[in-house]
């Protein structure tokens, strides 16, 4: 290993100029000559930290002529060298003068703040995560050798690299907007308009986040503002982008408000801790998310849990569309959802995607495998015009638009046989928890104790921890017991009967949630179950072939 492996310097080139020489920082008075500092400020910010003497000549002594500094360079040279060999004695190898050419530390073993904050902008570039770019932007600490503000040799870099540092803002800020934390990506744009107005994708992100807060009239000031400092500064006006954008807000804002529709929860949300998680990552990258599942699966619950979630980042409308029997009344539905009224000959789609287009929305499309032909469709088109629009819908089965991602709901985690296992373990089932809870509502005595924890398990397991049914059973105990109702099962149609009167009538019973799942049939596959009702208690694929 040579000599020079043994050199390590840091040099701060953002903000006050510094370099360190393993790890004890180069003092001021070691650099006795001032062109001994900017020898190796030059250097530092040469591509590959190498120059022609020429060069340097002509940027330090710019009055003077080449012959005349040749032995002026060589002093700069031994005593740049010495300032950064004042620790270990290596100056020798810290600026090479050789084949032509100047080199700052040509073996290695030298890092610049400039340097890693460059290769660190194109990590985060690749990477697009929120700590990249905050790694990348925390390497800028202040604008380029504030000290040499007036050097020529330092205008256009420092300049370079101010943008860069802006840019990377404003591409935090997508990050932030796309990661649904508005007010950083709010907040983050503010201060990049302020510090360089004329910068119009940062106006432009500006305006999107007003509108989706509901500051509309905020939104189209910023536009102006931009037009102003275009107009005195450049003399033209912002881009088609920008004036679409506030085309879309200045139409939009004659509408009606988009304010959320999103209902409050009547009841607690009782598990699915991972499919809310899996629900809320996918969000964030899919723009279409359908949550499918059998009936009284939980498909409703866990989205309004999950909508529920966002309301504080973005406007969510919830659209019930299980009363709907006509699918040509799915824009009227929606509208009415939106606060939107419908206004003659107007043509009632294009209006929603305009309300859509003004801001970041989710719509949350509730019970549409009734209406799937009308609503597949219609849920493409508002995709289509509306960048900013993401779509949960529940289903029984997939939409099966292009871009849907499907999310296949299970039942809840109930004990698959009985054990001796503690109540503190079995109660941390999913369809136990949600037994109890219910059956605490309704009868605020119940406790899950040692002798109905068999029943209350038989009675999750028989169930297969459907939450429908289990809610069914648990709304029984102030009538009975849990091992009546576990009994009961054997009739479990009419069991699980009695129901709230306010619910939709699909949901009032399991025989209802059945019939609304035969509805659905088409007349061969009615026909196909009423042959196979002849199996009792289940069939093989080989039997019913046969």
């Amino acid at each position: 290993m040579s000599n020079s492996a043994a050199i390590d310097l840091q040099i701060q080139l953002f903000g006050d100029f510094r370099v360190v020489n393993k790890e004890r920082a180069i003092p001021p008075r070691a650099w006795r000559l001032r062109r001994a500092r900017q020898l190796v400020k030059l250097l530092a910010l040469a591509p590959q930290h190498q120059l022609a003497p020429d060069v340097i000549v002509e940027t330090l002594w710019a009055a003077a002529s080449p012959d005349a500094t040749r032995h002026s360079l060589h002093q700069v040279v031994y005593t740049a060298r010495r300032a950064l060999g004042t620790v270990n004695a290596l100056e020798e190898r810290s600026i090479v003068w050789g084949n032509e050419l100047v080199a700052l530390c040509p073996d290695g073993g030298l890092w610049t703040d400039v340097g890693a904050f460059e290769t660190a902008t194109q990590h985060a570039r690749r990477a697009q995560t929120i700590e990249s770019y905050q790694a990348a932007l925390a390497l800028y600490t202040g604008e380029l050798l504030p000290e040499d503000r007036y050097a020529e040799w330092t205008l256009a870099r420092r300049e370079e690299l101010r943008q860069l540092h802006l840019s990377l803002r404003v591409e935090l800020a997508a990050r932030y907007e796309r990661e649904r934390a508005f007010a950083d990506a709010r907040q983050l744009l503010e201060r990049v308009v302020a510090e360089d107005p004329l910068r119009e994708e940062a106006h432009r992100a500006l305006m999107r986040l007003y509108a989706r807060e509901g500051k509309r009239p905020r939104a189209l000031k910023q536009y102006h503002a931009l037009r102003e400092h275009l107009a005195r500064e450049l003399e033209v006006e912002p881009d088609a982008a920008t004036q679409q954008l506030y085309e879309t807000l200045h139409t939009a804002s004659e509408d009606a408000p988009c304010i959320s529709n999103l209902a409050l929860a009547l009841s607690s949300f009782v598990g699915r801790v991972q499919d809310v998680a899996a629900v809320e990552t996918l969000l964030r990258r899919a723009r279409l998310l359908t949550l499918c599942g059998p009936g009284g699966a939980g498909k409703t619950r866990l989205a309004l849990e999950c909508a529920r979630r966002m309301t504080d980042a973005e406007n969510v409308f919830w659209i019930e569309l299980a009363p709907l029997g006509a699918p040509a009344l799915l824009p009227n539905v929606l509208a009415a959802a939106l606060n939107i009224q419908e206004q003659g000959a107007d043509n009632l789609a294009q209006r929603i995607a305009r309300v859509l287009r003004a801001q970041p929305c989710l719509l949350v499309l509730d019970n549409c495998e009734h209406l799937l032909d009308a609503v597949a469709p219609f849920a493409k088109t508002l995709l289509q015009q509306c960048p900013d629009l993401k779509i949960l819908a529940t289903s029984r089965e997939p939409l099966r638009v292009l871009g849907e991602q499907v999310w296949q709901l299970a039942p809840l985690a109930y004990p698959r046989e009985i054990s001796n296992d503690a109540l503190a373990t079995l109660a941390q089932f999913e369809a136990v928890q949600l037994f109890i809870e219910r059956a605490h509502a309704v009868m605020p005595s119940f406790a899950f104790t040692a002798e109905n924890a068999t029943a209350v398990v038989n009675i999750c397991r028989r169930l297969e921890g459907l939450p429908l049914a289990l809610e069914l059973a648990a709304a029984r105990v102030n009538a009975l017991s849990a091992q009546q109702i576990e009994s009961g099962l054997d009739d479990a149609l009419q069991l699980l009967a009695l129901g709230e009167r306010a619910q939709l009538p699909r949901n009032q019973t399991m025989r209802a949630a059945i019939e609304w799942s035969y509805a659905l049939l088409t007349a061969a596959e009615k026909n196909l179950w009423a042959q196979l009702a002849v199996f009792v208690g289940g069939f093989s694929l080989d039997a019913a072939q046969a």
